[in-house]
């Protein structure tokens, strides 16, 4: 199967695994949101940032590291797999005994510190899984990682909607997370026994300390990108309320949510990278640039669309006790289209071997973010944060590009002039027809934007044959 094949087949598997799984997740967000209100989101917000930040500390960058150096030479794979098993049940351990004490201190009461636990005991778990995925992701067998999405957000919607049916406490409905996440990790174990190996469990302290001298460069930065997209409603629930949290994590999971498409390519692409920096370099830059090409042309229409509907969508889905987000989704889902674009030059960084490069800036734009949320939440409060996370957002990708550009030369005005064109065209569209529901509204404007692509060749016979391609083969 040709590279452009693998690709494309990879990215089919996932891009519908996610579509899947995202509408069930968007379904349960909206349950649980009408629900618990703006305080309950707000609280279980705090939890899930709290138990995320702990869960950079057992990552040591195993995941990207064992991707790569996977990709690179199989016959490893039992010996780094087995070993950052062991090394991750070590720290995981050890980080949730140290969590324990630290959350009953900020939890301000029994309800939000059993929240704050069952959440770190489902999220520890649901990522432990993703060593397995790790490994998959590298064999470019992502068919298993696609199928244990759909297990995985399919049993959090189904228990998630009995909990809410049964009238369940916060506390209670959360313990969803955590079943979901069990299922996750034994739909995946049995994935991977069934197609690569055994799953065992090493503790060489002699490969650990050589592992975390390698891989060191990569936990940095997965740090410093943990903490980036997690700090916000945490700093929120300090500086401000439960509330003010609640409104901005009912915009921010909105817009974290279309990050799986970033998660897609680079996903898909990151094996081929890591092989075509030492075999073929104008064939990395290619990748690049369509991978920068598809990603831009998806999320700009979004952007458009979300900036002109923000009311309609947050009164859609949440209801009236929503409204305060919606000039907070405006904020993030502009700084969404630079997330976008980062997450495709941050990958492509380590996969060239330039993973201090790409440790050092989101380390640096991390600084800049609680620097501004300091100043801006105790007066602004969700809005400062919004405006936080827009401006270091932009800032991130300027510089990632800045050193992408330096190793692979890519013009990005000939990509985007015209995406950026369609779009203009689309949001006069979207104002003519405002009058009309938003579910004609959002299907009209996209088809405008899809036909205007077409016309000026940003979407070309290349990619109109891949779409066939797949549709034919039924993959």
């Amino acid at each position: 199967m040709s590279n452009t094949t693998t690709i494309a087949r990879n990215t089919y598997f996932l891009f519908v695994s996610e579509i899947v799984g995202n509408m069930l997740s968007f379904f349960l967000l909206a349950l649980m949101s009408r629900h618990f209100l703006e305080i309950g989101l707000g609280k279980h917000s705090f939890a899930l940032s709290f138990a995320s930040i702990l869960l950079v500390f057992t990552e040591f960058g195993t995941y990207t590291y064992m991707i790569r150096e996977i990709s690179k030479d199989k016959s490893q794979t039992q010996k780094i797999f087995s070993n950052i098993m062991g090394l991750r049940l070590v720290l995981s351990l050890g980080v949730f005994i140290v969590g324990i004490p630290i959350a009953w201190l900020m939890a301000q009461g029994l309800e939000v510190f059993l929240v704050i636990i069952i959440t770190m005991f489902a999220v520890f778990l649901y990522y432990f899984s993703w060593n397995m995925i790790g490994v998959f992701q590298a064999y470019e067998k992502m068919q298993y990682i696609a199928i244990g999405n759909v297990v995985e957000k399919a049993s959090a919607f189904l228990i998630g909607f009995i909990m809410i049916k049964a009238n369940a406490s916060l506390g209670a409905f959360v313990a969803t997370f955590a079943l979901s996440a069990l299922v996750y990790f034994l739909s995946m174990r049995l994935f991977f026994i069934k197609n690569i190996g055994t799953v065992n469990y090493s503790f060489d302290i002699t490969y650990w300390k050589s592992y975390v001298k390698s891989a060191f460069p990569f936990w940095i930065s997965a740090v410093f990108i943990s903490l980036i997209f997690k700090i916000e409603p945490f700093m929120l629930s300090l500086l401000a309320d439960y509330a003010a949290t609640g409104w901005y994590s009912a915009s921010e999971r909105l817009v974290l949510s279309l990050n799986f498409l970033p998660v897609i390519i680079t996903t898909a692409v990151f094996p081929a990278m890591s092989r075509f920096h030492k075999e073929n370099k104008p064939y990395l830059r290619l990748v690049y640039e369509k991978s920068f090409r598809y990603l831009f042309v998806s999320i700009l229409p979004i952007a458009i669309g979300t900036s002109l509907l923000s009311e309609r969508i947050i009164i859609f889905i949440y209801r009236e006790s929503f409204i305060q987000s919606a000039p907070l989704l405006v904020f993030l889902i502009w700084a969404e289209v630079f997330i976008f674009l980062s997450f495709l030059s941050g990958f492509l960084l380590n996969a060239i071997d330039k993973q201090h490069i790409y440790a050092g800036v989101t380390g640096s734009v991390f600084v800049l973010m609680v620097i501004l949320n300091l100043s801006l939440i105790p007066a602004y409060k969700g809005t400062g944060a919004a405006i936080s996370f827009l401006i270091s957002s932009c800032i991130l990708f300027l510089i990632l590009y800045f050193f992408v550009s330096k190793e692979y030369k890519v013009k990005i005005g000939r990509i985007v002039f015209w995406p950026c064109v369609s779009g203009i065209i689309m949001t006069f569209v979207i104002l003519l027809l405002q009058a009309l529901p938003i579910l004609i509204i959002v299907p009209i404007a996209g088809l405008v934007y899809g036909i205007f692509l077409v016309l000026f060749r940003t979407i070309g016979k290349e990619e109109i044959d891949l779409i066939k391609a797949q549709i034919l083969k039924k993959i």
